[in-house]
C-alpha cells in the first residue's frame, strides 16, 4: 500500500468519525418511522413489551424510564427510538464492518421529594455503536458509546441497556419501570425493584405488567 492510499484511508476513517457513516444520515433519530421499525430485529422488538435484567446491565421497555440510583444520585433515562444503520460491510484492515447502531434517549436528573421526584436538569442525546476503526490492531475509534444522565456517564449496550458498576462495594442500582412520565414515578411503588451487579444472575425478561 502506498503512502497516498494509507492517507486516504485514514481520512476516510476520520470522516466517518466526524459525520457518521450510516443510513440514518439526515434523519431525526427522535422521530420513529415505519422505515426504521421495519429494520428492527427481535432484539429491538422485545423491548416494546418488556424490560431486561442481566448480570452486567439492565434495560427498560421502549419509551419507559430506567431509574439509576447511587447514594444521593438519582436519574432517569428512557430510550425513545432505535435505528439500524443498514451499513454493514465485509470489513477490512481499516474497519470491522459492523452495522452502525443508534439509540435516541431522554434523561432527567432527579431529586427525591418524599416518595415522588422532581426534575433538576434534563436533556436528550443519541448514543451509537460504530464499527471499530483503525489499521490492523491499532484501534483509534468505534465500538459502543456511553449514555449521559445528569453530570454522569454510564456504559451502554444496544439497544437500551445501561451497565451496572462493577466497582467493589458500589451502591449503584438500576430499576426498569413502566412509567413514561416523570410525574408518575413513585419511589414507594410496590412493583419498583432495584438491581445491582450480580455476576451469577441469569438474564430475565420482565413484562410491562410486572413492572
Amino acid at each position: 500500500m502506498t503512502l497516498g492510499e494509507v492517507r486516504g484511508a485514514v481520512l476516510g476513517i476520520l470522516g466517518c468519525i466526524t459525520v457518521g457513516c450510516s443510513a440514518m444520515a439526515g434523519k431525526d433519530p427522535f422521530q420513529p418511522s415505519a422505515d426504521v421499525e421495519r429494520a428492527w430485529t427481535p432484539l429491538e422488538r422485545a423491548t416494546v413489551s418488556s424490560g431486561r435484567v442481566g448480570w452486567s446491565s439492565a434495560s427498560p421497555p421502549l419509551r419507559k424510564y430506567l431509574l439509576i440510583s447511587d447514594g444521593e444520585f438519582l436519574c432517569a433515562i428512557r430510550f425513545v427510538n432505535y435505528v439500524r444503520g443498514q451499513d454493514a460491510s465485509e470489513g477490512s484492515i481499516f474497519s470491522s464492518g459492523e452495522e452502525t447502531l443508534t439509540s435516541a434517549y431522554e434523561w432527567a436528573r432527579l431529586e427525591r421529594d418524599g416518595n415522588r421526584v422532581r426534575v433538576t436538569k434534563e436533556g436528550k442525546d443519541v448514543v451509537k455503536r460504530t464499527p471499530l476503526k483503525g489499521i490492523g490492531r491499532f484501534v483509534i475509534a468505534g465500538g459502543p458509546g456511553n449514555v449521559q444522565c445528569g453530570e454522569r456517564t454510564f456504559g451502554w449496550e444496544y439497544p437500551a441497556a445501561v451497565n451496572f458498576s462493577q466497582a467493589p462495594n458500589s451502591a449503584m442500582a438500576l430499576a426498569p419501570t413502566r412509567w413514561e412520565a416523570i410525574q408518575d414515578i413513585r419511589l414507594d411503588d410496590a412493583k419498583l425493584k432495584w438491581y445491582a451487579f450480580e455476576p451469577k444472575r441469569e438474564q430475565i425478561r420482565i413484562s410491562i405488567e410486572q413492572l
